[in-house]
């Protein structure tokens, strides 16, 4: 018994305060979330003083502490973000051109030449002698791989690319599917 009286004499452990400045006892009610479209929060933060993340609120190193291009808070490393891409519109807006619909191309007529090569027996598959082995291709270089697709890349996302901006997690979202990011001010144009 004088084990559990012990057990209940000790004093419960001191959570640490997130915000210095704010009484700990007054905590703001948390804002509604909207699940159809984000809503961006103000730009108007002013630049805090502190070298903890904004986000997160770790203390990392000062050199790994960023700076958002957005709201200007500091953010670590995990939790800042580049928007990588403008949101599409929906439904995308197709090709324009002077052009009539087009048009399908005539079928070939069946002619009696086509049946008669079709029937001869070096057009048929029944030898059984087996085809030759393809060429083997020559292994790419890694720096014209990377070069390609590099290329590849920029080609696809030209149109749709996003401003390239370091942002925190606050002043973008993020589609996991696609694996982009768009930060709000992409989001509006």
């Amino acid at each position: 018994m004088p084990h559990a009286a012990s057990r209940d004499m000790r004093p419960l452990p001191k959570r640490r305060r997130l915000n210095p400045i704010a009484p700990a006892s007054a905590a703001p009610p948390l804002p509604a979330i909207s699940l159809i479209h984000p809503t961006p929060p103000p730009i108007s933060k002013p630049a805090p003083k502190s070298t903890s993340c904004a986000a997160c609120h770790r203390a990392p190193g000062l050199t790994a502490l960023l700076v958002c291009a957005r709201c200007a808070a500091t953010t670590c490393a995990v939790c800042s973000r580049t928007c990588t891409a403008c949101v599409p519109s929906r439904p995308p807006t197709p090709c324009l051109t002077w052009s009539g619909p087009p048009t399908p191309a005539p079928s070939p007529a069946h002619s009696p030449r086509r049946l008669a090569l079709a029937l001869i027996g070096a057009n048929t598959n029944t030898n059984s002698v087996p085809a030759p082995a393809p060429k083997r291709k020559k292994p790419r270089d890694e720096e014209d791989a990377r070069r390609e697709d590099e290329d590849r890349d920029r080609d696809e996302g030209a149109e749709n690319a996003g401003c390239g901006r370091t942002v925190c997690r606050e002043c973008c979202f993020e589609m996991p599917q696609e694996s982009t990011t768009t930060c709000y001010d992409c989001y509006g144009r």
